[in-house]
């Protein structure tokens, strides 16, 4: 194939892509083949290649990974969340995901760490480490101001995690309870004092039928002294 057909081919490929919704580019992606694969992945835009690389099973991640430079495989990997990451680092080899942590930032080293640190198919081991807790002796105002302040950084904001000072879990709230209440009112009175909660320790399908039966957007996992982890 002459270089002109190609330039068409791949200008071609590019529009198709930006077409389609995330989701849908994952799924077009997974029934190519791994040259055609890896060829699509790199006309993605930096942000768009993140969305599209953590909807893609870990077999396909860890083949894309292997045709990157190392420069471009640790951006991929630094903007993932840690939870993400340590899924895909269940699934390749020790010596590997020992260089790759190595070239990680120390701050989402410490947090791969941690996740990896739990014993596998627990929930300690897929729980995200990024997120907002509220303490109940806070005003509602002094809650929205954290929120706004920290939100960006968590992987969700629409359900929070109460505390007392010593991080032991009081309950829930959601977002819009928060919004609606009087800015006065502590945490405390417009928390759901009975909130599901998990352990590390309990078993990750366990997990998951509480969140489908309860119908929860997240839960709470804390460690065996009941503290927010």
């Amino acid at each position: 194939m002459g270089k002109e057909p190609l330039v068409h081919e791949l200008t071609g490929l590019r529009t198709k892509l930006a077409t389609l919704a995330a989701v849908e580019t994952a799924a077009e992606l997974a029934h190519m083949t791994p040259a055609g694969r890896a060829t699509a992945f790199r006309l993605l835009s930096k942000g768009r290649a993140l969305d599209v690389f953590q909807l893609l099973d870990a077999a396909h991640q860890e083949e894309l990974l292997s045709g990157l430079r190392d420069e471009q495989t640790m951006q991929l990997l630094e903007a993932m969340d840690p939870d993400d990451r340590a899924r895909l680092f269940d699934e390749m080899p020790a010596t590997v995901v020992k260089k790759l942590l190595a070239g990680l930032s120390p701050h989402e080293q410490r947090l791969t760490t941690l996740l990896l640190g739990y014993p596998e198919k627990s929930a300690g081991r897929i729980m995200t480490p990024e997120f907002v807790t509220l303490r109940a002796d806070m005003t509602v105002s002094e809650a929205l101001a954290k929120i706004r302040h920290r939100g960006a950084l968590a992987e969700t904001i629409f359900v929070l995690p109460v505390t007392d000072n010593q991080l032991h879990l009081r309950g829930g709230v959601s977002l819009s309870a928060l919004v609606l209440a009087d800015p006065a009112l502590r945490v405390a009175a417009v928390m759901d004092p009975e909130a599901h909660s998990v352990s590390v320790s309990d078993d990750q399908e366990k997990v998951a039928r509480l969140i489908q039966a309860a119908d929860l957007l997240a839960v709470p996992v804390v460690d065996l002294e009941g503290r927010l982890v």
